[in-house]
């Protein structure tokens, strides 16, 4: 359905159609648009020769066929031959048929028995089915088993499926004939798609909606039933939503080195481009998108916001944070301006929008009331004796959200609980207490590298005996109430508690919103609440920007949940119906914290409670975001995996996101101390991988308490760790708007890693954004390799924790997590493996380690085993929920778990797979020929010396070659050499080495290949880190074996060295920088080397240094030695902040061609940009601050001119020993005061020169 205006006024409509929105996505669900036909859409994608003819059947009745005013047909004017040439302008590569089977007066029981004949002789790709205008004739009865006949035959051929509800007969009125046939058979074909989760294009729905709109449905009709031209394309716009992909323009790279070097554009960072307060200026705006277009930042997620959340100081180092002046209000006239000025901006500099859809975060807003707003469940007890008739009133639940000066409170139902002899002995039960009573659990591990696997949710204590009452002694007793709350009623005998339940507003409000546009924070379980905050904010937007007639805006953006525990909307009961088959209501008591018949029986029901919410968040508050948006061509990329504890199913959430979205903090002694509180890029890195997603996007390095204290040397880690995670955009948190007028600094958010103009070294940065661009396009290519897939479980809340080794799996294998969701679609068995549609595949499944299990996801897993998956995991004892399903479970898990008893028989094998337990994940995968799929070592070395790599890996598929991108990272901060091994399987392809701070490719030649693995030497920095490609067979045999001075280096490597023995130079040639006698073998040859390397030249002595007068600093002077600012006494130095210019001479005797030579410039802070001879040597920002400078220096004199960049506080600092009118610095943070530590800062070295030597082989 498409959100427009309309004459109905906003209020009056949502309350119309609030309880038809909100009953939109109550049960199950036909399949997703996006996903479904994911993999049509890549081989749509693909070219010639690696293309293929894809097959499109529509079949059904008049309309497909094409008569408009009967008998004329108009074939080309129909939705089938509008969908292909939609299509080929999407996929200009793509080969596809489309072939109508359609005849004129036909219904679906004349189409079923032409179905095999003249529909799967095709062998179609995907099949539309469109009859119900017809199969009023025939009724519902008949009319379903003809469908069902259809979907069956189609399914079992594994054919995708799309089922058409009808196009409007205007002897019919769209809005007030819920009840016709027609509508009827509407409604049954959106059951018959959610039964067998099979596509649907709700035509119906969609030209209901332009009835409710007050559009004349005959201008879309052509005679009563069969619409003109302009009918069809209503109905090919619902279809073509399937074939579009609204995740980031994606080409494969034609050439990756070159791509490498020059990263295309969807590999460049994004940025959360803040608008403190409304403060904004055009030419601020435009000052802004400029910068970033030449940082190479090339897309931002516009945030309206307030300056703090934190206003009362809840965390000591953020209170100081100001507020700035004030602009133009959010969603103003004057904003919306602002807002189509910056579309118009980003449309001229090539750059993406993506909006979020509040000011701050927590959808909602001022025009958010109680009806729309987060709820709650409240009740209030009485207990009374029964036998007599009560007539008394029932007191309102003690906490309730007070609106207008009243208390909000609507009711649910009452309940009389008649409790049984001992029920005072009986514990209250606790239901929901994310915080407390059902976590995600992550004990640390002893190697401190993560945590155990296992996330679990926390089972009722075990000791809870008893009950509260029987089933059968829960009485509905709401119609004895009226509407004051006065109960009057013939109590039967006995003792009861008066349950009255109802429901209120949470009071959760909007956070850190600019002026005026705070307010309640949306019901998240409500379709009309998402379309009330849709109609306040990105339809107003999109209506300003159609005029201008701008591109830019292409994504929608909604932050993470900061909502605490929301359990009810209105729907609530239907919903549970829907899902769970059996009535809520009669269940609420356990709410309540009453246990009903027993603590068995009460957790069961609390299980599909949890269950029911996260459905609804999932369905009808981000799925319905994702309608919406694509309606307006628009793709979205919600933070919906939490990371805050929340009632949600993570996976299932994230892979509604055109572009999955998480976040990651960097390392800081403030907030988020520990890793498993800082790293949220697993989750949603699965969630792309299993759902058939190319990106997933974080933003980081979040902080808070450190302002202007972060350079890129200090984010590398975290950066390297979330890339092994599986990151591969990076959305820099946070980029601020800070008016000319605001100075320097300038105005900032509270929280966020501070990237924008006003950091000190904004111009030097631009080289390690362009080091994270290239990692983000070979992190891009291909797909994603891993051997293993967690199966969460699907109990609520669940949640993915950051990655970590798993004891039973080791060192050497990747996974990703799986929810029930991809289990039951999008899972089958090829060889063995383990295959989504989009090409993901592994080799093992493994399961929670807990006692229950879906029966559905069992049922699965039995199909898969049979077809040939290994499954591992302890056997299920019980189903979840409410599903009376034990005995099914129970002669399943049997058939699959055999005699296994984990210890004297690990395996069972079932059709052509097996299930086993017992083992290790790792025993299994070698068990199976699955050797590790990285390894590193570093043979005999004390444990204070131990290395620790983490990696990731990506596979490009292709029929000639695969190339195979390793991701390898040092975790320590200290420089290793060690041995790495890559699985790269049979052939003899060479590696290369791939620095992403360059760019620069060189190959590698010494190396080993046995047992599907190559082996080679690798040195890395402290934190150093490097991609290892497998792209094309060696030309040349490798050197196998290296020694220095009769010890063996490689293969062995219990060598330790401060810098690496040897590196790889192009041509095949190895830079030598030890001294001593190197020996290589290649093809069984030795050939010694002896290597002399002239010793290290110190750059001793004085340096003439300048520093910015308009900063404070001397514009000339001279250090003596070198030293930090802040030792020195000068406070135009001491107190500096910004960029000064080192200089200085020196003699370089080269002797031979040969020789190597490195400038190393020992300790800075913060940021180098380095020169010789008047030539660049690059911006050195990372450790150890050392370069290759052969190719730049002479023999004889040279000049070195270091330009040292370091950060704010000294200057922020030093200005507070100063009156306000004589302050270098303006900024809204508060935070530093005299007494703050200065931070070291200049080049405080040593400097020096180091020397190689080539080796040509």
């Amino acid at each position: 359905m498409s959100i427009s205006s309309n004459s109905f006024s906003l209020k009056i409509r949502f309350l119309l159609l609030f309880f038809f929105c909100n009953m939109i996505h109550l049960v199950a669900q036909p399949a997703v648009e996006a996903d479904y036909l994911a993999d049509i859409r890549v081989e749509l994608q693909k070219k010639w020769p690696e293309n293929r003819t894809i097959n499109f059947v529509f079949h059904g009745h008049s309309v497909p066929s094409g008569y408009f005013k009967t008998p004329n047909v108009h074939t080309l004017q129909t939705y089938p031959h509008l969908v292909l040439q939609a299509v080929k302008e999407m996929y200009p590569y793509a080969v596809v048929n489309v072939i109508t089977t359609s005849i004129g007066g036909e219904n679906a029981e004349q189409g079923e028995r032409r179905f095999q004949s003249e529909v799967l002789t095709h062998r179609p790709d995907v099949v539309f089915i469109d009859y119900a205008l017809n199969d009023r004739h025939i009724g519902l009865e008949r009319a379903r088993k003809a469908w069902e006949s259809m979907i069956k035959a189609a399914l079992a051929l594994n054919i995708k499926l799309v089922l058409l509800t009808p196009t409007p007969d205007q002897s019919t009125d769209l809005l007030l004939s819920d009840y016709s046939p027609l509508a009827q058979h509407a409604q049954q074909i959106r059951e018959l798609a959610a039964k067998y989760h099979v596509g649907l294009v709700d035509s119906y729905a969609a030209f209901r909606e332009k009835r409710a709109n007050g559009e004349d449905i005959a201008v879309y009709m052509s005679q009563v039933n069969h619409p003109n031209e302009k009918g069809h394309r209503v109905v090919q716009e619902l279809i073509i939503r399937w074939m579009k992909d609204f995740t980031v323009p994606f080409t494969p790279s034609a050439d990756l080195a070159a791509d490498f070097l020059n990263p295309p554009d969807y590999s460049r960072p994004r940025a959360f481009w803040w608008w403190l307060e409304g403060y904004i200026t055009k030419q601020g705006i435009l000052d802004d998108l400029t910068a970033m277009k030449e940082a190479g930042i090339l897309g931002v997620i516009l945030f309206d916001a307030g300056n703090s959340s934190y206003y009362e100081g809840t965390y000591s180092y953020s209170h100081s944070v100001l507020h700035t002046q004030s602009g133009p209000g959010f969603m103003t006239p004057e904003w919306r301006d602002l807002f189509a000025y910056s579309c118009k901006v980003a449309d001229s500099l090539g750059i993406e929008i993506s909006l979020n859809i509040t000011s701050g975060w927590n959808d909602g807003g001022p025009w958010v009331t109680p009806e729309f707003a987060s709820k709650k469940l409240v009740w209030s007890e009485t207990e009374v004796d029964g036998g007599q008739k009560l007539n008394q009133p029932l007191p309102l639940p003690a906490k309730l959200l007070s609106f207008e000066d009243k208390p909000y409170f609507k009711p649910v139902a009452v309940l009389a609980v008649k409790l049984t002899p001992d029920a005072a002995a009986v514990k209250a039960l606790p239901w929901f207490d994310i915080k407390a009573v059902h976590t995600i659990g992550v004990p640390q591990t002893p190697n401190q590298l993560g945590f155990d696997w296992e996330t679990f949710v926390r089972p009722l204590p075990e000791n809870l005996t008893g009950c509260h009452a029987r089933m059968e002694d829960v009485i509905d007793i709401s119609e004895y109430v009226d509407s004051e709350g006065r109960l009057v009623w013939d109590a039967p005998d006995g003792h009861y508690a008066i349950l009255r339940f109802g429901y209120t507003g949470t009071g959760i409000k909007v956070s850190t919103h600019s002026p005026g546009a705070g307010g309640l924070a949306i019901d998240y379980m409500s379709v009309a609440a998402m379309d009330l905050q849709f109609e306040h904010t990105a339809l107003p937007l999109l209506q300003e920007i159609k005029k201008n007639g701008t591109k830019s805006l292409k994504y929608l953006h909604d932050d993470s949940w900061e909502l605490g525990a929301a359990n009810w909307t209105p729907t609530m009961e239907q919903a549970f119906a829907g899902d769970h088959g059996y009535e809520l209501r009669k269940y609420l008591p356990v709410v309540a914290g009453k246990i009903i018949d027993s603590h068995d029986v009460s957790d069961r029901f609390l299980y599909d409670f949890r269950r029911t919410i996260a459905n609804l968040i999932n369905r009808n508050h981000y799925l319905r975001l994702r309608e919406i948006a694509h309606q307006e061509g628009l793709g979205i990329h919600p933070e919906s995996g939490g990371p805050h504890p929340a009632p949600i199913d993570a996976l299932l959430n994230m892979g509604l996101g055109d572009i999955p979205m998480g976040e990651f903090w960097a390392i800081a002694e403030t907030h988020r101390v520990e890793p498993h509180r800082r790293l949220y890029v697993k989750q949603g890195a699965s969630a792309a991988h299993i759902y058939g997603k190319r990106f997933m996007q974080a933003e980081g390095a979040t902080t808070i308490g450190p302002h202007w204290e972060r350079d890129p040397w200090m984010l590398k880690p975290t950066m390297d760790r979330v890339f092994c995670e599986g990151l591969n955009r990076y959305v820099i948190h946070t980029f601020t708007h800070s008016p000319k007028e605001a100075g320097k600094p300038g105005n900032e958010y509270f929280a966020g890693t501070h990237i924008n103009p006003n950091v000190t070294w904004w111009k030097q940065g631009k080289a390690f954004l362009d080091w994270a661009a290239r990692n983000s396009f070979l992190l891009s290519q291909g797909l994603f390799v891993a051997d293993v897939a967690f199966y969460y479980g699907d109990n609520v809340p669940n949640q993915v924790p950051f990655k970590h080794i798993d004891p039973r799996l080791g060192e050497g294998y990747d996974y990703d997590v799986v929810n029930t969701d991809v289990i039951l679609n999008r899972m089958s068995i090829r060889n063995g493996k383990i295959y989504l549609p989009d090409g993901m595949s592994y080799r093992v499944l493994v399961l929670p380690n807990r006692q229950a299990m879906n029966i559905q996801v069992l049922e699965k897993i039995e199909q898969l085993v049979k077809d040939g998956a290994t499954v591992m995991g302890p056997q299920p004892e019980t189903t979840t929920g409410a599903s009376n399903a034990d005995n099914r479970l129970k002669i399943l898990s049997d058939l699959l778990w055999g005699k296994i008893d984990d210890t004297n028989t690990t395996e069972n094998m079932y059709g052509k797979g097996k299930v086993v337990w017992g083992k290790t994940i790792c025993d299994v995968l070698k068990d199976n020929g699955a050797c590790p799929d990285f390894e590193y070592r570093n043979d005999d070395r004390p444990s204070e010396q131990a290395t620790s790599i983490d990696y990731i890996h990506r596979r490009i598929s292709q029929s000639s070659e695969n190339t195979d991108i390793y991701y390898v990272a040092n975790r320590l901060e200290r420089p290793d050499y060690f041995r790495a091994s890559f699985r790269t399987g049979d052939g003899d392809r060479q590696p290369e080495i791939w620095y992403p701070e360059t760019g620069k490719t060189v190959p590698v030649n010494v190396y080993v290949q046995s047992d599907g693995q190559t082996s080679l030497p690798l040195y890395l920095d402290p934190f150093g880190s490097v991609f290892v490609v497998f792209r094309h067979p060696a030309k040349t045999k490798p050197v196998t074996s290296v020694k220095l001075d009769g010890k063996e280096i490689f293969p062995s490597v219990s060598m330790t060295f401060d810098k690496a023995p040897f590196e790889y130079l192009p041509d095949g040639k190895l830079g030598l920088n030890q001294s001593g006698t190197f020996e290589f073998t290649q093809d069984g040859k030795v050939k010694k080397v002896i290597a002399k390397i002239n010793s290290a030249q110190y750059l001793s002595g004085s340096w003439q240094v300048s520093f910015d007068p308009d900063w404070g600093g001397p514009e000339k002077t001279e250090f003596p030695k070198l030293i930090s600012w802040t030792e020195l006494s000068d406070p135009g130095i001491k107190y500096y902040s910004g960029t000064a210019v080192y200089r200085k001479t020196f003699i370089v005797d080269k002797p031979n061609a040969n020789t190597r030579v490195y400038l190393n410039l020992g300790e800075l802070h913060n940021i180098a940009e380095v020169r010789i001879n008047g030539q660049s040597a690059g911006i050195w920002w990372k450790k150890p601050f050392a370069g290759d400078i052969t190719d730049l220096v002479r023999k004889g004199e040279n000049t070195l001119e270091v330009a040292v960049v370091n950060l704010w506080p000294n200057r922020l600092i030093g200005d507070q020993f100063l009156p306000e009118d004589r302050r270098f610095t303006k900024t809204n943070v508060m935070k530093f005061t005299k007494d703050s530590p200065l931070l070291p800062s200049g080049l405080i070295g040593p400097v020096w020169l180091s020397f190689g030597t080539i080796f040509r082989k």
